[in-house]
């Protein structure tokens, strides 16, 4: 959320491609406003006009009731839809929760779920932003955690997944 904040300070407006498995639309998580599962529900209160939620997989009824009834949340079920809600030269915030990907690929984070994105995939969402010509005025890649994966994997695929956001910029 503070990075919203921030991002909104320089650029004004923008809209958030949300790579999750999870809406992260809640009021709260265990009474804190300022949880990870309320990120977007914050950015949308405080001036996101457009959030674009790719790879959502779970969610509580009152998340996936808001995401049908908020007209500024848009939920794409595969990558040329999604090509199709961006606009040419769209200013954009690609936040990436790594729990997006497969678990078979992406073991380290605290929040897995089944069914989820390869990295392939990932890099053909890359390639469509680029051919519309897409600026990315931020991005963050967000709940690795390590210490789950002793195998390193996790931290050596989030590092790629970083790489390619920076080739992208």
């Amino acid at each position: 959320y503070p990075l919203f904040l921030a991002t909104n300070k320089v650029f004004g407006d923008f809209s958030i491609l949300h790579l999750d498995a999870h809406a992260d639309l809640r009021n709260s998580y265990g009474d804190d406003i300022l949880s990870h599962a309320s990120v977007m529900k914050l950015c949308l209160d405080n001036g996101l006009k457009k959030l674009i939620q790719f790879g959502i997989r779970s969610g509580t009824k009152e998340e996936f009731l808001l995401k049908k009834t908020d007209p500024r949340i848009y939920s794409p079920n595969n990558i040329e839809s999604l090509g199709n809600l961006i606009q040419n030269k769209e200013k954009i915030y690609l936040t990436v929760d790594v729990d997006f990907f497969d678990p078979a690929e992406m073991p380290g984070t605290g929040t897995p779920e089944a069914g989820g994105a390869k990295f392939n995939d990932f890099i053909e969402i890359l390639k469509m932003l680029k051919q519309k010509n897409v600026e990315i005025v931020s991005a963050d890649v967000v709940e690795l955690a390590p210490e789950i994966d002793s195998t390193g994997i996790s931290t050596a695929f989030a590092a790629k997944l970083i790489r390619e956001i920076l080739l992208s910029l």
